[in-house]
């Protein structure tokens, strides 16, 4: 098991920076470690020579997965030197995992169980997670680079393969870090190495490196493409996004009409993205569910029920922004509003007076409702707004 290990002043503190799919800690602070770095007397090594071992042993794998996924390499090592605490933390150490990264429902490789501290809106909380375990150390880098290009919410930021900076705001923006000190505590140690690298002449900066497919400073066209995203920003597995989903599967002329009456591509949707739903198909939870499954934006979006859709949300800081009790000036289209009882998306202007669409159990299947439903909704007690990270760079609201 991931424990914490008390350990003197300038060992490694794991403070952690996020709650989303990767675990950040500082390696100069000072309270507590995922290793002891001690010696018999009591001190320890020098952060900066610990850096230096650091960048020497891996700045040529972090350089191929620059090559091979766009992503600047200084980043990548100053992320890996944090998150792995100088590549001696227990994840690190047991399973070739240098960034922390979660196992999460696309992976098919092994699992190893690891406690780590999260951050939620609640306060800090301890938990047992899978995390990826690599077969070796160099599939544990390019594995970072794999992880960042699949998931479609980083696209612009594989924009910058040759500004590692730029790179770490957009991942930043995009929801790879709640903390507000992240970019400057990472950029900190990009500095440091790229001094390191440049002295030693351990390899040519990111903004000269050729990318596959890609180029060096610009734009990777392969990769900053593959996202597949729309103007809200949700990638989606039919080639849409969560407005274009639901506007698919809804009725355009707010027909209120029950089970049966359903279109027919909503029905084979619920065949082929969310088959476990099971029942008729009037049941709101289980339409928000099919298209967040179809249009890509969460796979594993709960098939049904709001009693369970809404704490999902309030749980994955990594995958959506939340607000509890939102207001109309509040909306963008392809946000969830759910509470206890009732859930629909709001989908902008639509034209004759329609903004969203619903389903709603044992009267109607999937249709467009008007700007009153949405205010009835925002009246509730305990409604959630909640909006994918992948389709918004704002802060958390």
């Amino acid at each position: 098991m991931f424990s914490l290990v008390s350990t003197p002043a300038s060992a490694l503190d794991a403070r952690f920076f996020s709650g989303n799919y990767i675990e950040h800690f500082d390696p100069d602070a000072a309270t507590c470690s995922t290793s002891s770095t001690s010696s018999s007397d009591g001190s320890s090594g020098t952060a900066a020579e610990d850096l230096k071992d650091f960048v020497r042993k891996y700045v040529k794998m972090a350089v191929e997965t620059n090559k091979k996924y766009g992503t600047p390499y200084e980043t990548v090592l100053a992320q890996g030197v944090i998150e792995s605490g100088y590549g001696k933390s227990g994840l690190t150490v047991k399973a070739n995992n240098f960034h922390g990264i979660k196992a999460g429902g696309n992976w098919s490789g092994e699992v190893i169980d690891m406690e780590t501290e999260e951050e939620y809106s609640s306060g800090r909380t301890t938990i047992v997670d899978g995390f990826r375990k690599y077969p070796t150390v160099e599939a544990g880098w390019l594995g970072y680079g794999e992880f960042i290009t699949s998931n479609s919410r980083y696209s612009e930021a594989l924009k910058y393969p040759g500004d590692p900076r730029k790179y770490l705001q957009e991942i930043k923006n995009a929801g790879y870090a709640t903390d507000s000190q992240y970019v400057s505590t990472v950029t900190e140690y990009i500095d440091k190495i790229e001094q390191i690298v440049k002295e030693e002449n351990l390899s040519p900066p990111s903004s000269q490196i050729q990318v596959e497919g890609g180029n060096t400073n610009g734009t990777n066209a392969q990769n900053a493409s593959a996202g597949g995203c729309t103007a809200n920003g949700s990638k989606s597995a039919a080639g849409g996004s969560i407005v274009e989903t639901a506007k698919s599967l809804a009725w355009e002329d707010g027909r209120r009409v029950g089970n049966g009456g359903e279109k027919e591509e909503y029905r084979n949707a619920r065949q082929q993205y969310n088959p476990e739903a099971g029942g008729d198909y009037t049941d709101c939870g289980k339409y928000v569910a099919t298209v967040m499954r179809m249009s890509g934006a969460d796979p594993n979006y709960p098939p049904a029920g709001t009693v369970n859709q809404r704490p999902y949300v309030l749980s994955h800081p990594e995958k959506y922004y939340t607000k509890e009790s939102p207001s109309m000036g509040d909306l963008q289209p392809g946000d969830i509003l759910v509470f206890n009882g009732h859930t629909l998306f709001y989908l902008g202007d639509l034209g004759n007076g329609f903004v969203g669409a619903q389903a709603s159990q044992y009267d109607h299947v999937p249709s467009y409702i008007k700007q009153g439903t949405i205010e009835w909704m925002l009246g509730n007690s305990g409604v959630v707004l909640a909006r994918t990270v992948n389709g918004n760079t704002q802060s958390k609201t």
